[in-house]
């Protein structure tokens, strides 16, 4: 089974969110595997119990250190980004325009304990979704999920949708075919489970893929494998993958 490489890590966190390490920690093991990029993404300060950032400030922060470790490890790109949370059913994000604008990368996701915009957000994100435990009440999450995300994608730059489906339910199918027009690519993370099924919609329509190891720890920088085994099983082209290369 012939697999590809990947080039470059688009999705890491650090002690400023959810993960274990530093900066300088996540560039030093990139580095060390001989990858071309790395970025920092750590959660958007609306994700609960301490899972995000102390606010969105902490980002030019993390830009301004990135520029300082630049000339010590001047093989490796040193990317700022985020991993924003959607807050609201028309697509708004925690983290504001101005901001996003400096960044160099943006991801976006929808997560389930995130404090919502609203009253009204959180009826239609956080209790909809809980009612979605019961079959009857799915599809209306799944439609308001997936308006949700095509609607930030409208609103915002945007250049990957994390995990796309992991958390709350979604149609992967409608997703795709919108971040495809917008040239955002959908990630296939090798740091959760992934459904072989996702994959084969998103291969539908022409949207590109990032594979990322959502690394919370300096060590699972880079670890792409269990993305690389699904990806070589379905005989997905470099082409389609933005940070890969046969």
């Amino acid at each position: 089974m012939t697999m590809l490489k990947i080039r470059s890590d688009l999705h890491t966190h650090t002690t400023a969110s959810h993960g274990k390490g530093s900066m300088e920690d996540n560039v030093r093991a990139a580095a060390a595997l001989g990858l071309q990029k790395i970025a920092i993404t750590d959660h958007g300060p609306a994700h609960l119990f301490g899972v995000g950032i102390a606010n969105e400030k902490v980002l030019l922060q993390q830009k301004a250190k990135a520029r300082q470790l630049a000339p010590l490890w001047p093989q490796i790109e040193i990317l700022v980004g985020v991993e924003a949370n959607i807050i609201s059913p028309d697509g708004r994000l925690d983290v504001s325009e101005s901001i996003l604008e400096q960044l160099d990368i943006v991801l976006i996701g929808l997560h389930p304990r995130v404090l919502p915009a609203s009253a009204g957000s959180a009826k239609a994100l956080v209790w909809q979704n809980w009612l979605a435990g019961f079959p009857r009440f799915q599809p209306a999450a799944i439609e308001t999920n997936t308006a949700a995300l095509i609607r930030a994608l409208e609103r915002y730059r945007v250049d990957v949708v994390a995990h796309p489906g992991l958390h709350l339910r979604i149609d992967t199918l409608a997703l795709a075919a919108a971040a495809a027009k917008r040239n955002v690519a959908l990630e296939l993370s090798a740091g959760h489970h992934v459904e072989k099924a996702y994959l084969e919609r998103v291969l539908q329509t022409p949207a590109k893929l990032v594979i990322s190891s959502d690394a919370h720890r300096p060590e699972d920088v880079g670890s792409f494998l269990p993305a690389l085994k699904l990806a070589a099983e379905l005989k997905i082209p470099a082409l389609r993958i933005l940070n890969a290369s046969s």
